[in-house]
């Protein structure tokens, strides 16, 4: 347990995959592999956080096969998964800090991307499909679920986007 020099005791564990802190047992800002910060609250979770449950929640992010990516309020990806590499093209390094329009194909009419918006803004998520494009240009349909994450003033903080290629699907 250390000082922080503002009089909070602030308690500190960390690995080569995370690192949580710790503010007066009140709360957590979790670092995952170096790159995600997640604040926790107590009075948001119902289970506390350990370093199992932490290292459990990066392992789902790693290897879900639903392409998944994070972004910021701005909508500005801050982090995403290796099946958002493998189906869109783009490394973690070419995504993070760019907007999800870079996977935008043109074929959905400005009208489209209001009404989606507005159903995630009023509804917390919006779900559907939609014809985007890979890094090599190619243009695909994939399954898309995007839902918006509020902190305890109800302020929206990052978007998660979660997607699959279904053009098997499409086909048959």
């Amino acid at each position: 347990m250390k000082e922080s020099g503002n009089g909070h005791s602030v308690k500190s564990s960390s690995s080569s995959e995370y690192q949580i802190t710790q503010l007066n047992g009140i709360g957590s800002d979790i670092s995952i592999l170096g790159k995600s910060h997640i604040n926790f609250s107590s009075n948001n979770l119902s289970a506390p956080i350990t370093a199992k449950r932490i290292r459990m929640m990066a392992t789902v992010f790693e290897h879900r096969r639903e392409a998944t990516l994070t972004t910021d309020a701005a909508n500005l990806i801050i982090d995403v998964n290796p099946s958002f590499t493998r189906l869109t093209g783009y490394t973690p390094r070419e995504a993070i800090g760019r907007n999800p329009k870079i996977l935008s194909s043109g074929a959905h009419a400005p009208e489209f991307y209001k009404a989606m918006w507005q159903c995630i803004l009023h509804e917390g998520y919006w779900q559907g499909e939609i014809l985007d494009r890979r890094k090599d240009g190619t243009t695909y349909p994939k399954w898309l679920t995007i839902t918006a994450v509020r902190d305890e003033n109800n302020d929206i903080v990052n978007y998660i986007g979660s997607f699959t290629d279904i053009s098997q699907l499409s086909r048959t």
